[in-house]
Formats: C-alpha cells, structure tokens, sequence
C-alpha cells in the first residue's frame, strides 16, 4: 500500500474519474459551436441595434433565417418549360409555408415589379427571397429540407443567404478541427519518438495532454451551457493547439530533469521528486504567465476575443494534471520510460544557441543593429488593412457560395445580402407626412453613389406607387374638371330652356286650374265605377280558377293522347315489319316443311338399310365367337408345352456335367427350336397388331355409342314431343282470341291475353328448337363415331370378318344420314314457326297499344287478315303435332335399340382388350425364348470350348423357359377372355338387328308427319302475307294520328298557359282594382288639393320665368372658370412641380398596393419603418462596410428637423454588421494586447525579479509578432492570391506568439536564475541559452508541426494564423538568443565603449540579479 501511495496511485485513480465523469458529461458540441458561431457585437453597435427594431417587427421578421433561393440556367436563357417547372418548385414552397416554416417570402412571379426585380435582365437566373423561422429547425435542417424542395429539372438550384454561408463557414471549421486533432496527435508522436528515442514517452506525453485537454474540454462546454462563458468557432481549435504544444513542451523539460536525474545516480523516488521540484516549478512559472494572459482576455468587450480566455482553464487543467499524473508514469516505470534508450545524460547543449548568444556578447550592439536593420523594413511595410469577409472563407465548391457568386454575377453583387434601414418613431407613421418624408429620404438614397436599387413603403419594389403622386391625381382631377365643363354646358342650355319653360307653364296652370274643378267632379264618377269593376273582377277571379284547372286536366289528357298516338304508331310500324318477317318465316317453314318430308322418307329407307347391315354384323359376331373359342383351346395346348419346356430346362440345368456327350445333337435340336420359336414369335406378332387395330375400333364405338346414347335419348324425344303439344295449344288458344278482336270496339284485354300466349307460344318453339338441335348434334356424333369405326374395321386382317363389320357398318351410315336429315329439316320449320310467332305478337302488341287512340276506322281489314293467318297457322299446327308424335315414338322405340347394342359393344370391347393383352404376352414370352433358343445353339456349338461357357449357356435357356411359360399362360388366360367377349358381342348383334326393325318403322310415320307439316306451312305462309299488308295500311294510319295528337298536346299546353295567365291576371286586376277604389277615393280628395295648388303653380311659374335668366348667366360664368381651372390644372401636371408626393386620405385607407406595401415595411405597431437597400458592390468588402453606415448618417441628417428628426435611425445587414465588427474588433484588439502584455508582464517580473527583463522580453515578442505579420502578408499574398489578411488573424497570432514566446523566455530566465550566482551575467546567459535551446527549439518544432496542422483544414483564417504562428516562432529562435543575451550584457555589464572612446568601464543599466 505505502509503494502504491509513494507511485501517486491515488492520483491516477482520481484523474480516471475525473475524465469519465467529463466524457459523460460533455455535451453536444456540433451544436453548441453553431449556437455560438454568430458574432456577437456590444448592444450599442449600429448593427445590434438595427437587430432589436427588427426582432420587434413580429412573427415575420423577430427569430427568422433570411435564405435565398437562386434557380440558373447552366448555358442560355431560361426555356419556358424551365421556367414553368421552377414556377412549380416555388408554388410546392409556397402552398407548403407551414411545412417548411416559412414566415414571409417575396417571389418572382408575383407581379411585374418582382419580376423586374428577382429575374436577371440576361435571363439565365431567377431568385426567390425567404425568411424561415429558426423554431423550425436549425439552419443545416432548413438548408438540407429547402434544398431537396426547390430540385428543378432542367437548372441548378442553389440555397445562400447570411445564415446560410454562416453555417458553412461553421462547418468548415468543424471540419478543419477534425483534421487538425488527428495530425497533431500524429506529428507529436514522431517529434517525440525523435527527440527520446523511445516510443514509452511520446505515448505517456500525448495521455497526459489528451487527458487535459478532454477535461479542460468538457469544464468549458458545461460553463458555456450554464454561465453563457464565452465560446466561438475557433476555441476549439486553440485549445487543441495551446494545450498540445505548450504542454508537449513542458513534458520534454520535465521528462529531461528527470532523465538527467536517473543519469546523475538519483533513484526513481528521488529522481520523480527532484523533477517536480525544479522543473515543475519553471513549469508552474511560465503556465502561469500564460495563464494570466488568457484569462486577460475575458476583459475584452469582443466575444471572438472574449472566446480566447477558454484556453486558460484548460493551461490550468494542463498545470494540474501534468504534477499530478506524471509523477505515477515517473515513479512507475523509472528508466523503463525512456525504453529502448540506455542513456541518461539529461539535455544536451544547443550549439546554435550556443554560437548565436556568444557572438552577441562579444557585440551586443553590433547585433542588436543588425536586429533593427532586419526588422526596419517590416515595421515599414505592416499594413493594418484587413479582409472582413467571411464567405472568403467558404471554399468555392460548397453551393452557398456558388448561388452567391451567381447572384452576384447575373445581379448586382449586394444582391444575396442587402442592407435594412430601420427608422423607429414614438408615433405611428401611417400618415401622408411621414410617408412624404420616407419617399424623400427613399429617392436620396437611391441617388446615393454606390447604391443599385432601395425599396421602402412608398416603393416597395424599387419602382413608385404612381397614385401616391401629385401627377397622376391631377391627371383624375383635370379629366372631372373636363368632365364638369361639358356638364356645365349642358346646366347653361337646360337653363335657357327652363325659362322659355316657365313661362309655358304659368299659361299651361291657368288652365290647369280650370281643368282641376272638371277633374274633381269625374273623380268621384270614378270612384263609384271602379267598386262596381272591383266585385266583378272578384267573380271574374273565380271563374279563371275553374278555367285553369279544366286546362291543367286537358293538357295532361292531350299529353297522354299524344304519347299513346306514338306508340301506337310505333307498333304500327313493327307491326308491319313483323308481318314482313312474319310472311318470309312462313314462306321459309313451307319450304322447309317439304324438305322435311323428304328426309323422313330418306329416313326410312336408312332404317332398313340399318337393319340389314344389323342382320350381317349378328353372322359376323357369330363368326367370331367360334374363332375365339379355337385360339382358346390352341392356347391351352401351348401352356401345356411351354410348362413341359421350363421342366426339361430344369432337368437340363442339374444335368449339365452329363451333357459333354451329347452336345453335337443338342445343337442339331437347339437349332430347330430357334427356328420353330422365330416363327410363333411372328406370328404372335401378327396377331398382336390385329387385336391393337380391333380394340381401338371397339373402343372408339363404344365411346360413339355412349355419346349417341347421352345427346339422343327418351327424354329429350318427351320433351320435344311436349314442346310440340304446347305449340298447338298455344296456337289454337291464339286464334280463338284473335277471332274475337272486332273493330272499332276492340277489347285491349283480348289483345293483351293474345299478346300473353303469343310469348307462350314462342318459348314452346324454343324449346322444341333446342331439342332438335340437341338431337341433330348427337346424330352428327353418331355419324363420326361410324367414320371413325369404318377406319378401324379397315385395319381387321381377317378378310372374312372385316367384310361383314364393312357391310353393317354401311347399313348404319345410311340409317344415320336418313335421320339426320330429317332433323334438319324438322329444325328449320320450328325456325321460321319460332320467327312468325314473334311476328305476330309483335303486331298484336302495336294493336293492343293503338286503341288507345280515337282513330281506329282502317283497322278493320288489319285484324280480318290476322284472323285467317292465325287460322291456318292453327289448323296446321293440329296437322304437325298428330304426325311428329307418331314419328317421336318410333324414334324411341330405336333408341332403345342402340341402347342394345351399346351394351354388345362394351362386351365385345372388354373381351377384345383382354384377347390384346394375351397375345400381346405371347409376343413378349415367345421373343425371350426366341432368345433362349438361340443362346442355347450357340451354347451348344461352344459345348466343346469349356464346361464354364455351357453351364451359363443352359442358365439362360433355363430363364428364357421361365419367361415363355409365364407369357403362354398370359396368352391363355386372354383366349379364354376373348371367346366370353366373342359370346356378347354375338348377342349384341342379334340385339341390334332385332331394334333396326322398329327404326323402321318409327321412320315411315316420321316422314308421314313431315308431309303433313309441309302442307300447313304453306297455308301460314299465305296467311302471313295478309297480315303484312294490313300492318302497312295500319302503319299509314297511325302516322297521321300522332300529328294531330302532337297539335293536340301543343294546344292544350297554351290553353293551359293562357289560363294560368288569365287566373293570374284576374288576380292581378282584383288587388288592382282594390287599389283603384282607394286611389280614386284619394283622387277626389286630391283634386280638390290640386284645384287649390294649381292657383298657386299659376303664381310660381310667373315667378320663375322673371328669375331664370339671372340664373343662365351665373352658369355662363361658372363654365367660363372652369376652362380656365382646367387649363391651369394640364399645365400643372405637365410641369416637375408635379412629381410631388402626396397621399389622400382614401387612398391610404383603402388602396390595396399602398395596403400591401405598408404591412411589409412598416412594423405591425406602424412605428417602425424599414428601407431595404442594394448596393451595387460586394456587401462583405470594406468600402461596402463603410458606405452602409455612411448612408444612415445621411439619413439621420436628412430627416433632422423633421417630424422623424427625433426618431432612431439604424442601419442592418451584412455590410453594416461588418463595419461593426471592424470597429468593435480593431479597438477592442488595442484594448486587450495592453490588458494581456501588463498581465504577462506582471508576471514576468515575478518571475525574473526584475523590471527591465520583463521589457526586453515583450519587446522582442513584439518585433517578431509585427515581423511575422508583415511576413506572412506576403506569402498569403504569393501563394494564396489573397491581397489582406482576413481580420481574426493578427489577433490569433498575437496571442499565440506571446503565450508561447513568454514560455520559451521563462524557460531561459529561469535556467539562468539557477545558475551559479557568482558567475558574470554574461557567462550565465551565455549557460542558459546553450543548455535551454535545445529544448526551445523542440518546442518550436513541436509547435511549428501542431500549427502547420491547420494548413490542411482549408479554412483561409486558420491557415494564415498558422503560417503566421510557424513564421513568428522561427524569428523566436533566433531573436531571443541575441536580445535576451545583448540585454543581459548591456543591463549589467555596461556598454562596451571602443578603446578609442578612453572609457575603461561600461555604463552599468541594472543591477546583477
């Protein structure tokens, strides 16, 4: 426990949980270095300021992004489909303002003025103008989500603006960091590695950094999220810098001591004390230095300045850890941490220093003006101008700075950003004064040098509101006044004539008032007669009523009348039509029924003919059946063989070593089996392929027999025998209705039930249309099924057999052609039945609907010729149904007839399956014998050759018997099949000739029956033609019908009308009436009133007519002023003096383009006013900067002694917030180097003891910082094309150069403090320079590689401050040996006079410290 407490354990343990306890509570430092990446500038800045009125503007201004959205045509102008689709991608903004937290938007498209404004005059580019709230998101969110909303085909398309370019620059340092971190790291590894030849150091230094730099981290973050401690873009990237390099450097001192102790003889215990003592203590003195510096910094008022001062918490983090965590690595490893290294001599000596601080004692002046002749010319060529534009920052590749280039290049350069002059009042200034005064100090503006365009409320897009100007309202008052001139005119004519007028009148009311005594008296008639006129028109309204609904009834009535005369006409018309179809169907059914007569006979003589081929196909079965039975017993007798044959195998296999004698015989006997077996084998080959042949024709018939039977059955014959029973009804039923019909009176209900058994009728038809269809399609079956078995009895070998199967198979044929074409025929006669049916009942229908109308005289003929038709059309249905019902029945008697043979066929088919089969076996078993024979010849020729060969030989034979005794029994049991099969198909036969006899005769009656049909059609046909004449004249008729039924309904519906007006009018002329008995009531009173006024209209008239040419003259006069008015009035609007502002009080309230323009530029409260201006250069450079706050001083003056003279004028935007910047960072940078040099310089002197040390050291800091500076302009300048340096730069560097130049000079010091004492200065300067350079100059490099890091970042700040930074230290290294040695000469030895001079001694400046 005491040696891990004496290795510092405790403090490892400690710092382990002070890192965790940090990393966990780092927080998220993207976002908190965007949160502060804006510059923030004191309150009282115009910039700020002109920020405050703005976030008082409201929702649409206060916490908004002003983005920019620029749409480009790579090369040529922008089509017109470009720019349809970039009027899309603007609408989906637009129409989506929620969506994408859009507060205020200002777009090409939304008028001429815009359009002017955000189009290039080249038209290539268009730009969009929005502003987005920051609660929508952060910048980067709102740039990603715009910029995937605004993709337009055919364009680029660009997102910039201030915040964007802001956050780009934010970024870009982001990532200059990350590189930076990973290179320094890297590079101080290997300096490291170089400098101890260990690689245990380096990874102990970079931990102990690593580990302050993470918790100084973290303690900043937490302090920036809780107390708001100052933090920008670049802390990071300082601390990064500060702590690696200055705490490297002391790393190296104080690993060095420590080596040097090991070396000197010290133990590790003693060796880690005596480090932390002495070089710990040169450590503590020069981080506090460096730590009073930075800490110096949060006095500054900048916030970028301010932002420096996180560097010394974590100098004093690094302090802390350094000598507390080193001393565990010393005490642990002890030599082992310099491994593999085996020497420990401590520093070795700086021969540069050496030789430079020696020379310089030996001439210090000589030196020191060689110093200020090398310096001169820097001191003489500094430039404090600076470059203040950030977005020179911005790499030209990343889009913002594209779509800012682009603005600036197809608009004016101060496009992207304007600037915003605000003007704050304590009253409102929505009033013609202050708007008067807005529009002055907007056209002063405008006429500035250095300003494009200003826009404000009286020109809101840089153009005037023409009505707020005394020109264009003089134009309106000089066209009333023109206006007013001719109406005067016109007063002076009217005048004239109202004098000739009144003296009319006072002539025209004498005799008014002797007509006003007449009138008295005929208005008291009147009134008696308009009460008798008043009860009259009351009787008059009543009738008009009666009248009105007794049109309303006609109307409909004469509307149903002519509807019913157009149906009527319409079945007419079908009518005829279908007594057309109707005499064509009959026409049709005669011929067809003459047809069908024919087939039925041609079917009886097929029925014979059947039972003829029936009779030879029963002989042939028979035939058969006695074949069969003798391949039976022939098969029997081979079985027998063949099972003697497999036992003589046998035999002969047991007794193959007795068979050497007799192998000449054996082959003899083999030889002849072979043959023997070659010819059954043929033969049952034969066979084989006569049975294949007869069973597919078997099956083939069976399988037509089975359609036949299926398609061509009994109850299809009931049916259609039904179907033919429901026809005659319904036709018998038909013409006793129609010869009930009688014209004129024809009863609708008779019509109607005819109409009803007409349909009844034609779906009788149908139905017997489909059973001969059906019937006729399993005839055509039957008759394939015979071709097919005709192809099948052509392949039978047996002559004898196939002779006979030919010869029934033709009977059959005939039987089934006979019968098929009487079908047909018998299908085409209910056709054109079905076809005159239809016919009828669509002339019985159009009758039915016709005798809703009055004219009916001509139907008579019609209807007579209707009766007959449907007569004979009856009478020969009675003739068809007695006829085909005997026909049906023979039918079916035939039908069952096939049924018998079918089942003769499916047994001769069975046993012609089974008869294949076997000889089908014989054929296989006969082949393998055939086989077996001829091994067992060859088995016998070869007996001589070897026992071996004979006994395979007869194995096979014995295998072969085997196999043919198997086959022969297969064959049997098919012989046997085929006689049982022979036997039915013999019985079938005689079935089938027995059955052919009643087909016969079925189809003598059948054919009967067609005759009789053939003579009732032709009495239909004639029938038919009658009625289509009388359907024609019927047709005729009706046609005029419905005219006269159309002028009918036309009629009725005006009489309807006119009685609808006369009720109306009636009703009318009754509260008229009313009227008229209190109006004439009232005109009896009113002519005695008039009697009395018309004396004094006769007084008045006199009158006037004495007065109205004093009023003719004064019009005269009047007109005469107003030409003169309005000719002053043109003058005046032709003249300057009229481009006067002014605003009537009209237009202000309610003029909608002042409206609009007032709600953007004015605030919501009206006591803010805004100026937008565009300058016509860069907005970031200086001059730009300058001349925006310029132009505010011009307008505080302009509007002094005004109603606004008192009102706060502030100047916003990117320009003037630089201007501001430049100020606040140019004296703020004065104010915080004096802060930071009194605080280093304070601790110098306690440092050294001792006040000039401290000068000389900061004055050399000084020379190399302006030197570096000078130095560094012109490599910027060379390499980079950068003219200045960008305005942060000479601060960073300041800062950085003195921090570390004030440790490398403490490290000096402090080394010649702790020399010997006794010693000359000279000598003890002359030792801490060679024993403190080479440690100086590690640190250099070190610090040198940290901060050529920074060059890789691509940020134009970081890497002039590190070029800045690297050129400084490189003067460091040679500047502090000689001014530190010359000043340490000269201060305490005196000057050395020449000899020449007489002096003996120097002027001592100091005392020996």
């Amino acid at each position: 426990m005491k040696k891990l407490l004496k290795n510092h354990l405790g403090a490892l343990i400690a710092w382990v949980l002070i890192l965790v306890i940090s990393l966990v509570a780092l927080p998220n430092v993207e976002s908190l270095t965007r949160a502060h990446s804006e510059i923030s500038l004191p309150s009282n800045v115009e910039s700020e300021a002109a920020k405050l009125i703005k976030n008082e503007w409201g929702s649409k201004k206060k916490n908004t992004y002003e983005v920019a959205v620029v749409f480009n045509k790579k090369s040529g102008k922008l089509t017109e489909t470009d720019q349809g689709n970039i009027e899309a991608s603007i609408d989906r903004l637009t129409s989506n303002q929620k969506k994408y937290g859009i507060k205020d938007y200002l777009a090409p498209q939304d008028n001429i003025a815009t359009k002017k404004l955000l189009k290039s005059k080249d038209g290539t580019t268009w730009v969009m103008q929005m502003n987005i709230a920051k609660s929508h998101g952060t910048i980067s969110q709102v740039n990603d989500e715009i910029n995937k909303a605004v993709k337009t085909s055919g364009v680029r398309t660009y997102v910039t603006g201030a915040d964007v370019l802001n956050n780009d620059f934010t970024s870009s340092i982001r990532e200059g960091i990350k590189k930076t971190e990973l290179i320094t790291v890297v590079f101080i590894f290997i300096v490291l590695i170089i400098v101890f030849r260990s690689p245990v150091v380096p990874l102990v230094s970079l931990l102990t950094v690593g580990v302050s730099f993470l918790v100084s981290f973290s303690i900043v973050t937490n302090l920036v999220n809780q107390v708001n401690f100052p933090f920008s873009n670049f802390t990071q990237v300082f601390m990064v810098i500060v702590l690696f390099g200055i705490g490297t450097d002391y790393n190296i001192l104080l690993y060095n001591h420590f080596k040097e102790d090991l070396g000197n003889g010290l133990g590790v215990a003693e060796a880690t004390k005596d480090s932390i003592k002495k070089a710990g203590r040169t450590i503590l003195y020069s981080g506090s230095s460096i730590l009073i510096g930075f800490s110096a910094l949060g006095l500054a008022n900048f916030s970028v300045y301010r932002s420096a001062s996180g560097v010394a918490v974590g100098v004093l983090v690094l302090l802390i850890v350094l000598l507390t965590l080193n001393p565990f690595f010393m005490a642990t490893l002890g030599k082992k941490m310099f491994w593999p290294s085996k020497e420990f001599a401590g520093e070795n000596p700086s021969k540069m220093w050496h030789g430079i601080s020696s020379a310089t004692l030996k001439r210090p002046v000589v030196f020191l003006a060689a110093v200020a002749v090398v310096v001169a010319p820097f001191f003489v060529t500094y430039s404090n101008v600076l470059n203040y534009d950030d977005t020179a920052e911005i790499s030209d590749s990343v889009p913002s700075k594209q779509g800012l280039n682009l603005v600036q290049k197809h608009f004016s350069e101060g496009m992207a950003m304007p600037s915003y002059l605000y003007i704050k009042s304590d009253h409102t200034l929505d009033n013609e004064k202050d708007l008067k005064l807005i529009d002055e100090l907007t056209r002063k503006l405008r006429n500035s040098e250095g300003v494009d365009k200003v826009m404000s409320a009286t020109e809101p897009y840089n153009e005037k509101i023409k009505l707020l100007y005394v020109k264009k309202q003089l134009k309106s008052v000089t066209d009333g006044t023109a206006k007013l001139e001719k109406g005067v005119g016109k007063l002076t004519k009217g005048s004239e004539q109202v004098t000739s007028g009144a003296k009319k009148l006072a002539n025209g009311a004498d005799q008014l008032d002797e007509g006003t005594g007449t009138l008295s008296d005929g208005a008291k008639d009147l009134y008696t007669g308009t009460v008798k006129l008043y009860n009259g028109s009351i009787a008059l309204y009543d009738g008009a009523g009666t009248l009105f609904n007794g049109t309303k009834t006609l109307s409909v009535g004469a509307d149903a009348l002519y509807s019913g005369t157009r149906k009527l006409s319409s079945g007419a018309n079908t009518l005829s039509a279908g007594t057309q179809k109707l005499k064509s169907g009959t026409s049709s059914l005669a011929s067809g029924s003459q047809t069908l007569a024919n087939g039925t006979g041609s079917l009886a003589t097929g029925a014979q003919t059947l039972r003829d081929g029936a009779g030879t196909l029963k002989n042939g079965t028979a035939s058969l059946y006695t074949g069969a039975g003798t391949l039976k017993n022939g098969t029997a007798s081979l079985y027998t063989g063949t099972g003697t044959l497999k036992n003589g195998t046998s035999q002969l296999l047991t007794g193959s070593t007795t068979l050497k004698n007799g192998t000449s015989d054996l082959a003899t006997g083999a030889n002849s089996l072979y043959t023997g077996t070659q010819t059954l084998t043929n033969g049952a080959k034969d066979l084989t392929a006569n049975m294949n042949t007869l069973v597919a024709g078997l099956d083939q018939l069976k399988s037509q027999l089975s359609e036949n039977a299926s398609s061509l059955n009994a109850d299809q014959l009931d049916q259609l025998s039904s179907g033919l029973t429901d026809l005659n009804n319904g036709l018998q039923s038909l013409n006793s209705k129609v010869s009930q019909i009688s014209v004129p009176n024809i009863d609708t209900s008779k019509i109607s039930s005819l109409v009803s058994g007409l349909r009844n009728l034609q779906g009788q038809v149908s139905s017997l249309e489909s059973g001969l269809t059906t019937a006729g399609g399993g005839l055509t079956t039957a008759s394939g099924a015979a071709g097919s078995l005709a192809s099948s009895i052509s392949k039978v070998s047996d002559p004898t057999l196939k002779k006979e199967l030919q010869k029934e198979l033709e009977t059959l044929n005939s039987g089934l052609s006979s019968t098929k074409s009487g079908l047909t025929t018998a299908g085409t006669a209910a056709t054109n039945m079905k076809s005159a049916a239809s016919g009828i009942q669509s002339a019985a229908g159009s009758l039915g609907s016709s005798t809703s109308a009055a004219s009916t005289a001509n139907l008579s003929t019609e209807v007579q010729q209707l009766q007959a038709a449907v007569s004979q059309l009856a009478s020969g249905s009675n003739t068809l149904n007695t006829q085909a019902a005997s026909g049906i029945n023979s039918l079916k008697s035939g039908l069952s007839k096939i049924g018998q043979m079918q089942s003769a066929v499916d047994a001769l088919a069975t046993g012609a399956h089974k008869l294949y089969t076997g000889s089908n076996s014989i054929y296989s078993g006969l082949s393998k014998g055939m086989a077996g024979a001829l091994a067992l010849s060859q088995g016998a020729n070869k007996l001589n050759s070897g026992a071996a060969s004979l006994y395979n030989g007869i194995s096979q034979v014995n295998t072969g018997a085997n196999s043919l005794y198997t086959g022969v029994g297969q064959v049997n049991s098919g012989a046997a099949s085929l006689y049982t099969g022979a036997g039915k198909l013999n019985t079938g036969a005689a079935s089938l000739y027995s059955g052919t006899g009643s087909l016969v005769s079925g189809a003598n009656q059948v054919n009967s029956g067609a005759s009789a049909v053939a003579s009732g059609a032709s009495q239909v046909n004639s029938g038919a033609g009658q009625v289509n004449s009388g359907a024609g004249q019927l047709a005729t008729g009706l046609a005029s019908g419905v005219s006269g039924a159309a002028q009918l309904a036309n009629g009725a519906s005006r009489l309807t009308s006119g009685a609808g007006q006369l009720q109306s009018g009636a009703s009318q002329l009754q509260n008229g009436l009313a009227q008229g008995v209190n109006g004439s009531s009232q005109l009896a009173e009113g002519a005695d009133k008039l009697q009395s006024g018309t004396s004094q209209l006769s007084s008045g008239a006199s009158k006037l007519a004495e007065k109205t040419p004093a009023i003719t003259s004064g019009l005269t006069a009047v007109n005469n002023g107003l030409v003169s008015a309005g000719s002053y009035l043109n003058g005046l609007r032709k003249s300057k003096a009229s481009d006067t502002f002014y605003v009537p009080s009209y237009v202000l309230k309610h003029n909608a383009d002042l409206q609009k323009s007032l709600k953007v530029f004015l605030s919501p409260d009206k006591k803010s006013a805004m100026i937008i201006i565009i300058l016509d250069s860069n907005p970031s450079s200086e001059s730009a900067a300058e001349h925006s706050q310029a132009l505010s001083a011009m307008a505080r003056k302009s509007l002094k002694g005004t109603d606004l003279g008192k009102a706060e004028v502030e100047m916003g935007g990117q320009s003037s917030t630089i201007e501001d910047t430049k100020n606040t960072a140019s004296g703020d940078f004065t104010r915080t180097m004096a802060i930071m040099l009194i605080g280093v310089g304070i601790a110098l002197i306690l440092v050294t003891r001792s006040l000039l040390q401290p000068i000389y050291i900061l004055g050399t800091l000084l020379l190399a910082y302006i030197s570096s500076l000078s130095i560094t302009r012109w490599v910027v300048s060379g390499v980079m094309g950068r003219s200045t340096l960008a305005w942060n730069v000479p601060f960073f560097t300041f800062i950085m150069l003195i921090a570390l130049g004030v440790d490398y000079s403490i490290f000096v010091m402090m080394r010649y403090r702790d020399s010997d004492p006794h010693a000359l200065p000279s000598a003890r300067i002359l030792k801490a320079c060679t024993a403190i350079g080479t440690v100086v100059i590690s640190a250099v490099v070190i610090l040198g590689g940290t901060f050529a890091a920074l060059i890789p970042s691509g940020v134009p700040t970081l890497i002039e401050v590190a070029i800045g930074v690297i050129i400084g230290l490189a003067i460091l290294v040679f500047l502090m040996p000689i001014n530190l040695s010359a000043s340490t000469k000269l201060t305490y030895e005196g000057f050395p006079w020449p000899k020449w001079a007489g002096r003996k001694k120097g002027l001592s400046l100091g005392k020996k410290s």
